[in-house]
């Protein structure tokens, strides 16, 4: 394996953990086709930690800052969804095992239906006038 590869995984399991060092985590659990199960370990003691969790969080659907930080719905609603999976190995204590190093992907997820109407109402609507001509080959 290389450094690094990305891997098609469902979350089978979320669970909320608080380690040795009293940091809390979500640690989120996938079958990866040919892995078997791997972690993905989240934290939230710092605010950079914080952020890479609700990075995380969104790629799998859900926004835990729009959720009022509900960790117990994340764990109960993320269960099945599904995500691209960078895999890392990882050596602890002399033992190599790989993981989940990160989620792939922007950040998307399915619009609601008022965001789907919203889009619909804007899409019926002429384009807006260009005010100059766009540089290069590119149409838009």
């Amino acid at each position: 394996m290389s450094d690094e590869e990305t891997y098609a995984g469902v979350v089978t399991d979320a669970e909320l953990v608080e380690g040795s060092t009293g940091n809390e985590a979500i640690v989120v659990t996938f079958n990866i086709e040919g892995k078997g199960k791997l972690t993905l370990t989240s934290y939230m003691h710092t605010k950079e930690a914080r952020a890479f969790t609700i990075r995380q969080m969104k790629r799998l659907d859900f926004d835990l800052e729009s959720r009022d930080y509900d960790v117990e719905a994340c764990r109960r609603e993320i269960v099945g969804r599904k995500a691209d999976c960078v895999i890392e190995e990882n050596e602890y204590n002399g033992k190599k095992t790989l993981r989940v190093k990160y989620l792939e992907g922007a950040g998307q997820r399915k619009m609601s239906p008022d965001a789907i109407q919203r889009l619909r109402d804007r899409l019926r609507e002429p384009p807006p006038e260009e005010s100059a001509e766009p540089e290069g080959d590119c149409p838009f």
